[in-house]
């Protein structure tokens, strides 16, 4: 009988294989039907199960598998895939690495640890984890491209240039090698090769996403907007972006004169902040528009003229069309010299300026500064720098610094030799489920904001308050590249980094700005 079950099983694995799934799968239940803890056959049942979808049943069935023989690594590796789609990375790395501890010569468990940990910021693990796939399987292209991105992302980019053309010459037509080489020379400023990478990329798969993202936000950093917009919309096919679905139609462009448009904010607060301008143009030209926000957002964006704010959670208003916010320059057929330059689309409230402007300090220029995004955001690598980064800020005779800075981030005020010098307006800031509300109406009272790349910027941008924004040298795709001034915001000046990680250089052309501006 054992020998007869074992030949059903390889006859189920050549079914498998070629992908025919539903044949393959009555064979393994007819294996278990006579042998119910058949390891092999609950394993390979299950991997079926994950390549249909079923996430929860493939994970029972591999439990029982590895009930059956725990020390079986195959099955170990696949529960790791399937609790990865199921979205418990700690529990996914966990069984990759049992499946390496029952042999440590299993390559492919080594690349999926290196995914996981890559995907929880744990990039030097994950690093170690690609090589070590690599030391066991040197022609594996996909550890080769992922470990590129890894080292990318370390700011490594010379490693990470090397890393993927190795994985390119390993297999050409790995579009997301391409792909990623092209995320790294355009880091490198070297836009036109970058180009090249995302085109090549994408002609090999043409429903590459971050391909296409990345190549619309590099065009949209050129100022390229007519082609930047189309590519800008992939970011709506990544992976855990919700889908809308109305009964009413997505708006194309047509004029909205007399009907009702309904948007809805998708991304981080900042986003908000930036393309509700566009909103707010569409009500000038006669539309009746509806914006569902961020529930900690609905109060400031309430104060966006002739737009009516909802919170996300609340109803929404009949509509007539619908729209993502960061779709309506596509939709508007903006260029970057149509964009609106409204230098002020928020308001502060008169009574919160009024109740924060006396706790403010007296007779010196009053400088507003904030340093810390999200640390768990993606986009915040490189972004945040340290507030010891402000220290010569504090020897400028006239200044005096006000800290902006809310949750992470703000404990470093009781770090910083000095900080004494800096006034910290406390846990009452935003105290409340508003937020922006009273740092809004505590920049109203400032000269000068002095940000990283966080909300902040969009908030000071948006209501008209001279700000200086702090770059990192590979800056997100809206503060395009090499010039000093934000197309987005009149009043605001850009201060970049020459080379990758260099705040203290950022920071002696923003002191010697301010010396400027005091005469000092």
């Amino acid at each position: 009988m054992a020998g007869s079950g074992d030949d059903q099983i390889e006859r189920a694995r050549a079914l498998h294989a070629a992908g025919r799934l539903a044949e393959a799968s009555a064979i393994y239940r007819t294996v278990l039907s006579v042998e119910p803890a058949h390891p092999v056959a609950l394993h390979l049942l299950g991997v079926a199960a994950f390549q249909l979808g079923d996430n929860e049943q493939a994970l029972a069935l591999i439990d029982r598998a590895l009930a059956a023989n725990p020390n079986f690594p195959e099955a170990h590796n696949n529960r790791g895939n399937v609790l990865k789609a199921l979205g418990r990375r700690a529990q996914a790395a966990a069984s990759y690495r049992a499946a390496i501890a029952a042999n440590p010569r299993y390559e492919s468990a080594h690349h999926h640890l290196g995914i996981v940990l890559f995907e929880d910021g744990k990039l030097e693990e994950a690093v170690a984890s690609y090589e070590a796939a690599l030391a066991l399987r040197p022609g594996f292209a996909e550890a080769r491209s992922n470990l590129g991105t890894a080292l990318r992302e370390l700011g490594r980019l010379a490693q990470a240039e090397e890393s993927y053309r190795q994985a390119i010459a390993l297999n050409p037509r790995l579009a997301e090698a391409h792909g990623g080489l092209g995320a790294t020379l355009n880091r490198l400023g070297r836009v036109d090769e970058a180009l090249a990478c995302y085109d090549r990329a994408i002609a090999l798969n043409p429903r590459y996403v971050d391909g296409h993202y990345s190549r619309g936000t590099l065009l949209l950093s050129l100022g390229r907007f007519a082609e930047g917009w189309p590519e800008h919309e992939f970011r709506r096919l990544k992976p855990g972006v919700p889908v809308r679905r109305y009964a009413a139609p997505e708006w194309g462009g047509e004029d909205l004169r007399g009907r009702t448009l309904f948007c809805y904010a998708e991304q981080g607060l900042g986003d908000t902040l930036q393309f509700i301008r566009f909103a707010a143009e569409l009500a000038s030209r006669g539309a009746a528009v509806v914006v569902e926000v961020p529930r900690p957002l609905a109060a400031i964006c309430s104060t966006v003229e002739s737009v009516r704010i909802v919170a996300a959670g609340g109803s929404a208003p009949r509509f007539d069309c619908h729209s993502p916010l960061m779709s309506l320059p596509l939709r508007m057929g903006l260029t970057l010299e149509q964009l609106p330059l409204r230098t002020a689309y928020l308001k502060a409230s008169p009574e919160r300026i009024a109740a924060w402007k006396p706790r403010l300090p007296e007779g010196r220029l009053r400088v507003g500064i904030a340093w810390q995004g999200n640390p768990s955001a993606e986009v915040d690598r490189g972004r945040s720098l340290p507030l010891q980064a402000f220290a010569p800020l504090l020897a400028i005779p006239g200044v005096a610094l006000v800290s902006l800075q809310k949750g992470l981030g703000a404990e470093q005020l009781g770090q910083l030799a000095g900080a004494a010098a800096i006034t910290d307006l406390g846990e009452g800031l935003d105290a409340g489920p508003d937020a922006f509300v009273d740092t809004a109406a505590v920049m109203a009272s400032l000269d000068l904001v002095i940000t990283s790349d966080t909300s902040i910027a969009h908030l000071a941008g948006a209501l008209g308050v001279p700000c200086w924004v702090l770059l990192q040298k590979a800056a997100d795709w809206r503060w395009m590249r090499e010039i000093d001034y934000s197309p987005w915001y009149p009043a605001m000046t850009l201060f970049r980094q020459q080379s990758a990680g260099d705040w203290a250089g950022v920071m002696r052309m923003v002191a010697g700005r301010l010396m400027e501006r005091t005469g000092a």
